[in-house]
């Protein structure tokens, strides 16, 4: 099988090396050069992968059984849409989605591009090597629709990675997208999980903001029950609850939440907040503490 991996960062060099180990043919397109020999690490059971001779290119492929997106969406642009509509091979994306981005995408690419949420959480340590986990609750999923990736379920089965075709994989991403964003504005912000949780005002505008997502969300679709729980029980005291006892025993999940929603995230923060604000605007959904908060954020 010969997989394409667009985007180099923590979920494509999971991917790439697990599925390289499998005996999958994985090309890199990137734009940057990755190291000739990657590593990756799994926090939750010590196992440690590493691949030699990473074959890279700066084009598509001509050819490839399958296209994985592993970009943020802010880099979806007209430029690199027209790259991915003249490639032919099925494309799946793996990355939060609004419904503004998802129709934009869908209408570029056509039947050919597949709605998917990875089941890796994970960020590049600043030795290269990425440190990642594999929450047993959310598995890859793939959208139904896409029932001829079957060989690409199989293969991420065999390399390890837990994957399943699932239902309306697009709108459980968006609900969940729009529901936790006010969240990623307020870390990407702040640039820490400590620095944010000692802002109580940016704490309440944050939870004030929530309130608003979730009108947002509940029109896109019903959530997932976990998503649900997590935010019926959200508060000011809890959060603060909750990261204390993060500090104590799993320090290295906060440096997680620091790095991947941290400051360099900020460009994606304030793309997926834009497109909110204007998705809540064309549905009548107030946005007073939303739009505070994108103020807030740093240019």
């Amino acid at each position: 099988m010969r997989v394409t991996i667009l985007g180099g960062g923590t979920l494509g060099r999971v991917l790439g090396v697990r599925l390289a180990r499998a005996g999958v043919d994985v090309t890199f397109v990137v734009r940057t050069p990755l190291a000739s020999r990657l590593t990756i690490e799994r926090v939750d059971n010590d196992e440690s992968l590493t691949q030699d001779s990473i074959v890279q290119s700066a084009d598509l492929p001509k050819s490839a059984d399958v296209i994985l997106v592993c970009l943020p969406a802010e880099a979806m642009d007209e430029e690199m849409l027209a790259r991915l509509a003249r490639a032919t091979s099925p494309i799946v994306t793996l990355f939060p989605l609004l419904p503004n981005s998802w129709s934009r995408i869908a209408e570029a690419l056509g039947d050919r591009v597949v709605p998917g949420v990875p089941g890796v959480i994970g960020y590049v340590r600043e030795d290269g090597i990425v440190r990642y986990w594999l929450p047993r609750v959310a598995p890859t999923s793939i959208d139904a629709s896409g029932r001829e990736l079957g060989a690409l379920i199989d293969a991420l089965v065999r390399s390890g990675l837990p994957a399943k075709f699932s239902a309306n994989v697009a709108r459980d991403n968006q609900v969940v997208t729009a529901t936790l964003l006010p969240m990623v504005m307020g870390l990407a912000g702040k640039g820490s999980v400590s620095a944010a949780m000692d802002d109580d005002g940016l704490v309440a505008l944050v939870l004030a903001a929530m309130t608003e997502t979730e009108l947002l969300a509940r029109d896109l679709g019903p959530a997932p029950p976990w998503l649900g729980l997590l935010t019926k029980f959200i508060g000011p005291r809890i959060l603060k609850v909750g990261v204390g006892i993060a500090e104590r025993t799993s320090a290295e999940a906060l440096r997680y939440v620091d790095v991947h929603f941290g400051n360099t995230r900020i460009p994606s923060a304030r793309a997926l907040a834009d497109e909110a604000l204007a998705v809540c605007k064309a549905r009548g959904i107030p946005t007073t503490s939303l739009t505070e908060l994108r103020a807030r954020m740093p240019a």
